[in-house]
């Protein structure tokens, strides 16, 4: 029987809240302060965090090969559907540009595929700590750079593949547990977070977080600048909910034990409720309850089948990559 580690249900639960909550509250940001500065927090957060936990669980170059095979296959499926359906409306959907979300699928691929190609031709995780973590911190002034070149931007996902994979690859080489019950360490993050926020936030135009373009009129130092604050509180607010994340079954520990099929088919019920005769505010407070709903629906349908006591406490002691 497998088994599953209510640390990772928990915080994978409440990444894909974040998820489905986010996508809700993006039409109606521009109606309220408050829900602009929670959008943006949350994509501060659940982006990078769901990357470093895929990095997490890539344990081999095998598996990562797997991995890359399966995340594109989806991908061609899932995309080829929206543009046999765009074509109803008249409106054809570019096949290099990902749908929506489906940009994780095609992003995910690429980088199992970057990671498999490190262990096959330079066994990076047999290498020294420094040398791994050498590679973390060349893929961030890659990810900085990448945003210079105004062809790197949404076709293929390329932008995002290259700005978020420093994350997989700090997924990977953290110790799976290191920041499990570490409170203190937990706030000092999230207050680091917040100054951060206070003082460069307002600077930060909201689709930066998304790192799906170039600069563009920003500017190469300006936009560099920027996409390094986004690392630095990426990191600092992903320590803070990786920190604070109960080790125990919780009564939604289940709901987070599979979230691929969430997040592929919350996309579709997110858009159905935007028609609802409600107004901008109305939709806002409707929100978190409305993302609680679809996500319990979904896991309904989706959910993994083995029986529920098998999400067990996370053992405690450290465990090296």
């Amino acid at each position: 029987m497998k088994k599953r580690d209510a640390y990772y249900c928990n915080l994978k639960f409440l990444l894909i809240f974040l998820v489905v909550f986010g996508h809700w509250i993006e039409p109606y940001i521009a109606f309220s302060t408050w829900a602009a500065g929670v959008y943006r927090i949350v994509y501060a957060a659940h982006m990078p965090l769901f990357i470093f936990l895929s990095g997490v669980f890539l344990d081999s170059g095998d598996r990562a090969k797997t991995q890359a095979h399966r995340m594109v296959f989806w991908y061609l499926i899932l995309q080829t559907i929206i543009i046999l359906a765009s074509k109803i409306y008249g409106n054809i959907a570019p096949f290099c540009r990902p749908f929506w979300h489906l940009w994780y699928l095609l992003s995910l691929s690429q980088w199992s595929f970057l990671y498999w190609g490190l262990e096959r031709w330079g066994r990076l995780s047999s290498r020294p700590l420094w040398v791994r973590w050498g590679v973390v911190l060349l893929s961030v002034g890659v990810g900085c750079a990448a945003g210079c070149l105004p062809w790197v931007g949404r076709e293929w996902s390329l932008s995002r593949t290259l700005a978020f994979f420093p994350y997989l690859l700090a997924g990977r080489f953290c110790p799976k547990n290191i920041f499990c019950g570490k409170y203190f360490a937990g706030f000092a993050a999230l207050a680091g977070f917040g100054a951060t926020y206070l003082l460069c936030g307002p600077y930060i135009p909201t689709s930066f977080f998304y790192q799906a373009e170039s600069y563009g009129a920003l500017g190469p130092a300006w936009g560099i600048g920027l996409r390094l604050i986004c690392y630095w509180m990426g990191g600092l607010l992903g320590i803070g909910v990786l920190s604070l994340t109960p080790n125990r079954r919780l009564i939604f520990s289940p709901l987070g034990a599979n979230t691929l099929g969430i997040y592929l088919c919350h996309a579709p019920l997110a858009g159905l409720f935007r028609l609802l005769p409600l107004s901008p505010v109305e939709m806002l407070w409707a929100g978190p309850f409305a993302s609680l709903w679809i996500v319990c629906l979904l896991w309904q349908a989706f959910r993994w089948r083995g029986p529920l006591y098998a999400i067990r406490r996370m053992e405690r002691k450290a465990d090296g990559i």
